[in-house]
């Protein structure tokens, strides 16, 4: 959830728009009027109002609050008023409150941006049926923004409606193409979904994110992840190496997951050019192994068969007895272990046959023993190191 000091900084932001809704009412008679200079304070409307707005530049949401709600109940046909009123609950991330205070705005002033904060609103407070029926209202009033789509698209999603939310991004990217957000979402729901769309489609959506974006960064990494999904690694490492940004806020990151997959295309090679090679098994064997700890997706139980095939063929080779260890450890530890007692003995037998072989690899797999497979970071082990 967005921190209050966050959304105190949207609020200082938002406010000079309680100022342009503030003038166009007076225009209109609706927004609170000084009808008593000469009296005090609490019979001068304008004087509150502006008293209500100072508070809130200060993040005194509480003292601004007590005034607005006053003001409310006696000018309720002011959409200055319900919308500073609103703005004081964002502050206090009180989503529904604001969202119930925007609606009463719309309803006396139906602008597209307020309908884009009030769905954004209703979106983080877990009503996207509300989100999705205000922006409906929204394309009413402004049929030709991008932006409303793309917020309709995303409160379409959280309802489950990917392909109602593909036709919105589609029509999204249609008026506004230069609108990144609107690529990378329609490339997000196309990449998960293949009934959805084409892969070329998933492609062109991610590519036209990186032309919008002045950085190239929108899309980049997502379609780096698709392309190594569908082998086209040489593709993915030129996207990574034309990058602007290493920032990836998605784990693991695109550039462990590209490693990884180039990782094991070069031990995929060796072992087809030298299959009884215990080398280039052991080293097959860890590839396919490497992964994040906590994911359980039957890598072990696939590198397993390489280890044994290994040490059939040379039964002293010392990496394969660590990459066997490290192999029951990682077995013993899966939530999925059915025997993780027998499977730790195991380990130990192959630490205790290490000892007489590799000191060095000895020691490594008795720390891994002893930390488990929490630390692992998802590189395959280089035994040549």
């Amino acid at each position: 959830m967005r921190t209050i000091a966050a959304s105190l900084l949207l609020v200082l932001l938002l406010l000079s728009s309680v100022d342009a809704i503030g003038k166009q009412s007076d225009a209109r008679g609706q927004a609170p009027q000084a009808t008593n200079k000469g009296g005090n304070e609490s019979q001068n409307p304008e004087e509150l109002f502006n008293t209500a707005k100072d508070l809130l530049r200060k993040g005194q949401l509480d003292e601004a609050q007590a005034i607005l709600k006053r003001l409310a109940d006696a000018y309720p046909q002011s959409p200055a008023v319900h919308y500073a009123l609103g703005l004081s609950y964002y502050g206090q991330d009180k989503y529904k409150s604001a969202s119930e205070e925007l609606g009463k705005v719309l309803a006396l002033r139906p602008e597209k941006e307020i309908y884009l904060l009030k769905a954004q609103l209703d979106l983080r407070r877990n009503a996207p049926e509300e989100a999705l029926q205000t922006c409906k209202e929204a394309i009413k009033v402004a049929p030709g923004s991008g932006e409303v789509y793309v917020m309709m698209g995303e409160a379409q999603v959280a309802l489950g409606k990917k392909s109602e939310a593909v036709d919105s991004l589609r029509k999204a990217s249609q008026l506004g193409p230069n609108y990144a957000e609107a690529f990378v979402m329609l490339g997000d729901i196309l990449s998960g979904d293949d009934k959805l769309g084409s892969t070329q489609e998933v492609v062109d959506a991610y590519s036209k994110a990186m032309e919008a974006d002045s950085k190239h960064q929108a899309g980049r990494f997502q379609l780096g992840r698709f392309l190594v999904k569908h082998g086209k690694l040489a593709e993915a490492r030129k996207l990574w190496e034309g990058r602007t940004s290493d920032e990836d806020n998605t784990y693991p990151n695109f550039i462990e997951v590209l490693e990884r997959a180039e990782n094991l295309q070069r031990a995929q090679k060796a072992i087809a050019e030298t299959p009884h090679d215990p080398k280039a098994l052991v080293q097959y064997g860890l590839t396919i192994m490497a992964g994040d700890a906590w994911v359980v997706d039957g890598r072990q139980e696939k590198a397993l068969p390489y280890f044994k095939e290994a040490l059939k063929l040379d039964p002293k080779n010392a990496e394969a007895h660590y990459a066997l260890g490290r192999c029951y450890v990682e077995l013993a530890n899966s939530p999925l272990s059915k025997d993780p007692g027998k499977l730790k003995r195991e380990a130990n037998n192959e630490l205790a046959i290490l000892k007489q072989l590799n000191r060095d690899l000895a020691s490594k797999l008795q720390d891994y023993i002893s930390k488990g497979p929490g630390g692992l970071t998802g590189t395959p082990v280089n035994l040549d190191k």
